[in-house]
C-alpha cells in the first residue's frame, strides 16, 4: 500500500522507505525518489487513498514501525 501511495504522489517514481529499521512508528516511513528530498508519508492520506474518505491511520504500538493500521471513523 505504501509503495503505491508514494508512486501516486510522484508520477510513479517514488517508493516507500524506512528511515530507521529500529525506530518508532512516528515519522519513520518516507517516500524516496532519486534526486529529490525524502518526504515523510502521510499515513492517513495513504489510508484514504486505499480505503476512501473516512479512513484514518493509527499505530497500535508507538515503538513498532510495522504497527500502522487503517481504521474507519
Amino acid at each position: 500500500m505504501l509503495n503505491e501511495y508514494c508512486a501516486s504522489t510522484s508520477n510513479g517514481q517514488a517508493r516507500a522507505w524506512l528511515r530507521d529499521m529500529r525506530g518508532s512508528a512516528e515519522n519513520n516511513w518516507l517516500c524516496r525518489q532519486q534526486g529529490r528530498p525524502d518526504r515523510v508519508i502521510d499515513m492517513t492520506a495513504a489510508c484514504v487513498r486505499e480505503y476512501g474518505k473516512g479512513a484514518v491511520a493509527r499505530y497500535t504500538d508507538r515503538n513498532d514501525l510495522t504497527s500502522w493500521r487503517c481504521f474507519s471513523r
